[in-house]
């Protein structure tokens, strides 16, 4: 059968057959705004039930949102499904990710998985900061342990060299040659995947290895009763001289943890606060530092390298900026916030003891989990681009155009920062790949992205633009548009050889400054020494042919022709 005939007959699967994997994934999508979620404390993944017990949850699954009713919206997993057959029946799978978030969300769908294939999986998960180290030994070792490796993209190109991962394009002609240059509505958004050629997150030298499975960019988030209160915003403009509102920028934000730093006994909306209240809360403990800085350096318009000649710019103005005023807005928030990590700043913030937030997009889905969210900010989280500086370096990319932005407002993460990789020693290649294919599909990928016990993220058009996508909880379009928007002028991690090595260097100096160690300018000056030091032992030549097709996703303002509107419904 041509690839034509299969996509075709793809789109005329029966009603059993999408019940039997399509809607189950968008029925937990409306169901999933109220479920449990902390941090910290994640079941472990749910043991895959008989066939018999799988037909009986998926048929059960009869209430689905209109959105899915095309079989457009399925024809990726019913690809998947059709191809797998019953002839990998009684294999088992095993995948290495992020935990605890992948063995969490895997766990909740690979039942569907299960009864639709005989196939199981199996998922080991590590530490964040520990997934590429782990992966590299595993490669190393060819112990052919693991059939799918979960990474950060810049983690991408280490996996590639040391020949670990899989090039994905054979697969995708033979199972599905349309997949990532399908359009809306259930193709792959572009700030993930196309938003730059050059600089495509799933590429090297000209090969795909990954499939995106996490969006993941940092938005801004806020207490909406607080800052649309009229006795608030009265008693801030008559100390400041102008409204309450969002902050677009670090000075109004400065001013804004100033105002809102309430002690016990103090007032906050009419009421008594009766332990510490702050401003904000963000993350600088080790591992954390590195992203808030990052965060402050490109919205001032930094670059990591000169793409010339691959010198470090980090100890230059921006970075000097960048750090100062770090250290001045932590004046005004919590005496430990050096040590604060994504829970501990997560949960200062849900708890009820902070009006503002800054993070990753994971927050968003956390702070609508009601059994784990304090009353007063249950309901009451808006959503926002992250502010930046009206003060920034600006740098020209020849070809592009470039309009000026009156606030450079620079996010952290994406392009397509969570993937999803098929292991070079996989013993079972395209069944893995089958898999891969099918949990990041439309249908499958709207209960991963919109699970709230779940780290993954918008990046699909119809994670954006469907109805069941925006009414999944309270203000959930505005949180969709925030990550839309911060997807457009985010810049990336340092996704070159060692990446993670650089960034790790970049993160012990900045919390030697933060803890007041080392001054400013002596922390990233070490920085800047541990980097050419990296970029010599690696190559000059060999990073800068890297670094030069990521070198548009830095500069500021953003490219034109990296800013893309907003898909409609």
């Amino acid at each position: 059968m041509k690839m034509s005939e299969k996509k075709e007959e793809a789109n005329k699967i029966s009603r059993r057959r999408y019940l039997k994997y399509g809607a189950a994934a968008v029925v937990v999508v409306a169901a999933g705004a109220g479920g449990a979620y902390y941090y910290s404390t994640i079941p472990p993944p749910t043991p895959a039930p008989t066939a018999t017990s799988v037909s009986t949850v998926v048929q059960s699954a009869t209430s689905v949102s209109t959105v899915t009713q095309s079989a457009g919206i399925n024809a990726i997993a019913d690809v998947a499904v059709t191809a797998a057959g019953n002839q990998y029946s009684g294999l088992t799978l095993r995948a290495l990710g992020e935990t605890p978030f992948w063995p969490s969300l895997i766990g909740k769908v690979a039942p569907m998985w299960t009864g639709a294939t005989g196939m199981t999986v199996s998922v080991d998960g590590v530490p964040t900061y520990t997934m590429r180290d782990k992966a590299l030994n595993e490669i190393v070792a060819h112990t052919g342990y693991y059939d799918i490796i979960g990474a950060w993209y810049y983690a991408l190109v280490d996996l590639v060299e040391a020949g670990g991962i899989e090039p994905l394009d054979p697969y995708i002609e033979k199972y599905y040659p349309t997949l990532f240059t399908d359009g809306p509505p259930y193709g792959f958004e572009p700030m993930v995947n196309t938003k730059w050629p050059g600089a495509n997150a799933l590429k090297y030298k000209g090969s795909t290895y990954a499939i995106v499975s996490d969006g993941d960019p940092w938005i801004f988030y806020y207490r909406t009763d607080l800052y649309g209160d009229p006795g608030e915003q009265d008693a801030f403009k008559s100390k400041y001289g102008y409204p309450l509102a969002v902050p677009q920028d670090f000075d109004q934000w400065r001013d804004q943890l100033e105002f809102w730093r309430r002690k016990p006994g103090d007032s906050l909306a009419g009421k008594k606060v009766t332990a510490d209240f702050y401003g904000g809360s963000y993350m600088e403990a080790r591992n954390f530092a590195r992203t808030m800085f990052e965060v402050f350096f490109y919205s001032y318009g930094g670059i990591p390298f000169d793409p010339d000649t691959m010198e470090p710019l980090i100890n230059g103005p921006e970075g000097v900026k960048a750090l100062n005023r770090m250290m001045e807005l932590n004046s005004f928030l919590a005496l430990d916030v050096s040590t604060y990590d994504y829970t501990a700043a997560n949960n200062q913030f849900s708890g009820g003891n902070s009006a503002s937030y800054m993070s990753w997009g994971i927050s968003g889905k956390i702070l609508n989990a009601q059994a784990f969210v304090s009353p007063a900010v249950y309901g009451n989280v808006g959503y926002a681009p992250v502010p930046g500086s009206k003060d920034y370096t600006t740098r020209a990319v020849s070809g592009m155009t470039q309009t000026p932005v009156t606030i450079n407002q620079r996010g952290k993460d994406p392009i397509g920062p969570g993937v999803t990789c098929l292991s070079s020693d996989s013993k079972n290649k395209d069944a893995a790949f089958l898999f891969m294919l099918w949990i990041t599909s439309p249908s499958i990928s709207m209960t991963t992205v919109f699970d709230p016990m779940g780290s993954w993220d918008p990046n699909r058009y119809v994670h954006f633009s469907s109805l069941a996508a925006q009414s999944n909880f309270k203000n959930a379009s505005q949180y969709l548009q925030a990550q839309w928007n911060a997807q457009t002028f985010v810049s990336p991690d340092i996704a070159i050889l060692q990446g993670a090595v650089y960034e790790d260097k970049l993160d012990i100096q900045v919390l030697s400054a933060i803890t007041r160690q080392k001054s400013v300018q002596d922390a990233l000056n070490q920085v800047a020494t541990d980097w050419a030091a990296i970029t010599a032992s690696v190559g000059a030549d060999k990073q800068k042919a890297i670094y030069q097709l990521m070198y548009p996703l830095y500069v500021s303002p953003v490219p034109d022709q990296l800013r893309i509107a907003f898909p409609s419904s």
